[in-house]
């Protein structure tokens, strides 16, 4: 029975270092060479100034070789060791653990280390650490003003749309607002004649006319006329839109609101 390969700590570090080198120092990101276990090896001067800026104590009170787990939150931890199981490159985002301080976020690129180019022995990795915590803080507020925005959307009975400049108004995008005014979903409309196919049968030349004559002339519109909902009743409704253009004034497609009248 063959025996097998057991790596010690101490190989393990030494073997680690080679694949470190003082360039490191000059990166604006934090760069750390992490044991198989995740204990710090080494770390550039980025890392070290973003936890001395973090939290004095906690620098004092970390070794060289503590692991990278105690900087994160306990969920993150979780996560982290999954990533690290795998042993394969690795993107994600985590948060610092940071006493009395606010969140920290980081974007971490994670890079498996071998002893050989067999890859059959994990010795570590090196890791790649960005502060997100301004960008990820605006995207959370950009992100909460779009839930606000759906959430009123879907409580009115207005279909914001995007449409192509056919005579079915195949839709491209439509708000949730469209089942209020129609009785139908969302999905109903997109890439489909069904929104033309609902316009009252007497009215579907006004509707045409008056979008080309405002397109020709890169007005806005503004139209009152019938629609037939799901549940065949007879809506009336006021569409308020404008053309989309290209560079070269190709009418790429219509867009507007459409609300009961």
């Amino acid at each position: 029975m063959p025996q097998l390969f057991k790596l010690d700590e101490t190989h393990s570090a030494n073997d680690l270092q080679r694949f470190w080198s003082s360039a490191f120092d000059q990166f604006e990101d934090a760069v750390l060479l992490l044991d198989k276990n995740a204990k710090i090896q080494r770390s550039n001067l980025a890392w070290q100034s973003l936890v001395k800026k973090q939290d004095h104590q906690k620098q004092s009170e970390l070794s060289q070789r503590e692991s990278f787990k105690a900087w994160l939150y306990q969920d993150d931890i979780i996560r982290f060791q999954r990533v690290l199981m795998c042993q394969i490159p690795q993107r994600l985002v985590l948060r610092l653990l940071v006493p009395e301080q606010p969140l920290v976020w980081l974007s971490l690129s994670l890079q498996p280390l071998f002893l050989d180019a067999s890859q059959n022995i994990l010795i570590g990795w090196c890791m790649i650490v960005s502060e997100q915590t301004i960008q990820i803080q605006k995207q959370e507020r950009v992100d909460a003003s779009q839930r606000s925005l759906n959430d009123l959307l879907s409580r009115v009975p207005v279909m914001l749309y995007r449409s192509r400049n056919d005579s079915n108004w195949t839709m491209d995008y439509v708000s949730s607002g469209c089942e209020k005014l129609t009785g139908y979903s969302g999905s109903h409309f997109i890439n489909t004649p069904l929104y033309g196919q609902l316009i009252h049968v007497d009215d579907q030349q006004y509707v045409w006319d008056s979008i080309q004559f405002a397109l020709q002339n890169h007005c806005i519109f503004n139209l009152h006329y019938r629609l037939i909902r799901a549940d065949q009743n007879i809506q009336y409704v006021r569409e308020v839109g404008q053309g989309l253009y290209s560079q070269s004034d190709m009418v790429l497609g219509v867009e507007g609101a459409v609300f009961t009248d």
